[in-house]
């Protein structure tokens, strides 16, 4: 198959399972309750998933905690679903393993997501208070090509946000 290498690869990374039938079907249809079993798993939350009723209520219920499925239907799953589940993946926190011993491994969530922690691309969030020449408040000062958001001034890419001043706004930086 095309994909061999790639499917590999998720299987040793326990993203993905084969099932007591020890067939691999790669042409199915994803389900929502698969496609947050694989997301849950590659974010590190599988033992949490599995504590907490395994597949696929666990993978389901630690997918709607940390936001995963935020938007998602997973009862009637689209490819417009599995597009907002991988967004929203890649802006939830990770887990990471802090110690390994008699048979027990602890792991923690961390204050970094897929994209901060493989990608240097850090997400941020609050109201945007200065861009271009607009200002909500006289004493900002900010450059030319820059804009502030909760106080943090970023470079604007060249763009002019003028118009979502006094906005609430998401964005990302590297």
């Amino acid at each position: 198959h095309f994909a061999l290498h790639s499917i590999n690869s998720l299987l040793e990374k326990n993203v993905i399972t084969i099932g007591d039938d020890k067939t691999f079907r790669p042409e199915d249809i994803i389900t929502g309750p698969e496609a947050c079993k694989m997301v849950v798993a590659a974010l590190g939350y599988d033992e949490y998933a599995k504590g907490l009723g395994g597949y696929p209520e666990g993978y389901i219920s630690v997918a709607a905690n940390e936001e995963i499925t935020k938007g998602v239907d997973i009862q009637n799953f689209t490819s417009d679903d599995a597009i907002l589940i991988i967004y929203n993946a890649l802006r939830a926190n990770i887990f990471q393993t802090t110690s390994i011993g008699s048979g027990v491994i602890n792991k923690e969530q961390t204050d970094e997501t897929v994209l901060s922690y493989y990608h240097d691309v850090l997400y941020g969030e609050g109201t945007l208070s200065a861009a271009k020449d607009e200002r909500l408040y006289t004493d900002i000062n900010i450059g030319e090509n820059q804009v502030m958001v909760d106080g943090l001034v970023l470079d604007d890419g060249g763009k002019d946000y003028s118009d979502l001043i006094g906005s609430f706004v998401e964005y990302y930086y590297i």
